[in-house]
């Protein structure tokens, strides 16, 4: 239900303006009578809103319904793709995506960079050249970009647009969307998120089937590193995504193994790619891992395809430790969901292209749930996509143009 009320009516119109675009967008094709009981406004509100935005064209209606009851028939709402495109960046250290999508999310074009890259500059250089690389494959200007996203690890400040802290690779206090203009000159909107944020937003704005009307989610991505923020799904909120998802940091063994963080015995130690990688690249090197080794051939370091692989293959080093990496992370997942009792867990990460790797952590994470108050939480595994994070960053440009727009 909207509460935006009182003598500030320029704020409640405003409030009104993005709550129900933002519920278009996620719940499109959808009815003015809908929109009307979602939210608890007026009709003449929704309408007058409504029509707003389809002058405006962010909003078009679809053919009428030709179902239901005689008389005329109600048109749905959809967002209307042609409003413009939204160009989304991944920038990580160890690669760069981007692509561009219209107002809807659907992705157009993308690119990317996959060589590694610690140092902050030479990484939003990388960023930069996508940027210009996709405008020029695309045919499109820098005027037709509605807006940009940039979803990069770590701590963020969205709000200012810096990213404050990503402690792998020492970025620090980086003013990452004012650096970004300087060096593209592109004059619309930029707003940055963290990159496992940015795929809730996505998943928020445009999977609603993965969601069921979830009231509360959560998206837990398990790459280099472990986030896993939680998500109120609501259209009301202008800031949905609660804390900063650093699940990654949660101390699981006092005295642990080290972290990059600096601390001892985090979930990243354990349970990420790069711990994984590193522990069973160590124990092939030592001889102790030979089905890993047989999977290389010549190569030195394996990829967590070439890790699944070797556990398919049987290696017992290699399954005994993404095994004992997914019963840390199951232990981790059900002390999350205790917490917070979530409606859904989106869960992506390379590790879940094994059924019998989902199958291992859901036991696990069901064995540690306190069951008393807890029995409603659905785990959805998604497809690891070397994109989702561009497509979040996408899906954080077009949130940002929901947000602004006053009608």
């Amino acid at each position: 239900m909207l509460h935006i009320t009182g003598s500030n009516s320029a704020r409640a119109k405003t409030s009104n303006h993005t709550a129900i675009l933002r519920l278009i967008c996620q719940h499109g094709p959808v009815k003015r009578a809908d929109l009307k009981d979602m939210l608890d406004l007026t009709l003449p509100t929704i309408t007058t809103s409504v029509n707003a935005m389809i002058r405006a064209g962010l909003v078009r209606e679809t053919a009428p319904d030709e179902t239901g009851a005689p008389g005329r028939k109600a048109h749905a709402l959809t967002i209307d793709p042609a409003y413009g495109h939204f160009l989304g960046i991944e920038m990580r250290d160890t690669g760069r995506t981007a692509c561009i999508t219209d107002f809807r999310g659907r992705m157009l074009y993308a690119a990317a960079d996959t060589k590694l890259c610690t140092d902050y500059d030479r990484a939003l250089r990388s960023a930069a050249s996508l940027y210009r690389k996709l405008l020029k494959q695309s045919g499109l200007d820098a005027a037709s970009v509605k807006g940009v996203g940039l979803a990069v690890p770590g701590l963020v400040d969205s709000a200012k647009g810096v990213l404050t802290m990503h402690p792998r690779d020492n970025w620090l206090d980086k003013s990452i969307c004012a650096d970004f203009r300087s060096l593209t000159a592109f004059r619309g909107p930029v707003r940055t998120m963290n990159n496992t944020a940015s795929r809730a937003i996505a998943a928020q704005l445009f999977r609603q089937d993965l969601l069921h009307d979830a009231d509360l989610f959560a998206y837990l991505l398990i790459a280099d590193g472990i986030a896993c923020p939680l998500v109120v799904n609501a259209p009301v909120m202008s800031e949905s995504v609660i804390g900063n998802g650093e699940v990654g940091h949660m101390v699981m063994h006092e005295n642990g193994a080290l972290c990059s963080c600096g601390n001892r015995g985090c979930l990243e130690a354990y349970a990420g790619d790069r711990a994984i990688l590193s522990v069973c690249t160590e124990a092939m090197q030592s001889g102790k891992a030979p089905g890993l080794k047989a999977v290389l051939g010549k190569k030195d370091a394996p990829s967590m395809e070439e890790i699944l692989l070797a556990q398919e293959k049987g290696d017992p080093f290699v399954t005994g430790e993404v095994q004992q990496a997914l019963t840390t992370l199951g232990i981790a997942i059900a002390n999350i969901a205790n917490l917070s009792n979530m409606d859904t867990l989106l869960i992506e990460g390379k590790l879940f292209d094994r059924a019998e790797n989902q199958k291992l952590l859901t036991g696990t994470i069901s064995k540690h749930l306190y069951s008393m108050v807890h029995s409603k939480t659905t785990f959805r595994f998604l497809k690891a996509d070397p994109l989702s994070g561009a497509l979040g960053g996408a899906a954080v440009a077009i949130l940002n143009a929901i947000e602004r727009y006053t009608g």
